[in-house]
């Protein structure tokens, strides 16, 4: 549900975004400033970059950032309250380092 919301956020603010852009750039046009319009369009097209890159982020999370999160790195399986760190969806297993960043308090402690 995170994944979605943070999706639809970064789809509307970049619309919103390439809209004025695409705005300003014919608003510049219309009265022969060429640069500007340039300059607006060259911000279109960051804009769709820039969201690009966001959605791809949001889907793509680091290992660790999975990890950090209690899920799966491999298949995003969420592994919270799960007695043994082994992905009954995927079969990964968490080796020494894994482990220590998902249950870093059992790590400290040496185990339960």
């Amino acid at each position: 549900m995170q994944k979605a919301l943070a999706v639809i956020s970064i789809v509307f603010v970049s619309l919103f975004l390439m809209l004025v852009a695409l705005y300003g750039a014919a608003f510049f046009g219309k009265f022969g400033h060429g640069f500007l319009c340039f300059v607006c369009f060259a911000l279109f097209l960051g804009i769709i970059i820039a969201a690009v890159l966001a959605i791809q982020r949001v889907f793509n999370l680091p290992e660790e950032d999975r990890l950090r999160q209690g899920h799966c790195p491999e298949c995003d399986y969420n592994m919270y309250g799960l007695p043994e760190l082994r992905c009954p969806e995927c079969g990964w297993q968490a080796d020494d380092r894994a482990a220590q960043i998902i249950r870093p308090q059992e790590h400290a402690s040496g185990g339960k």
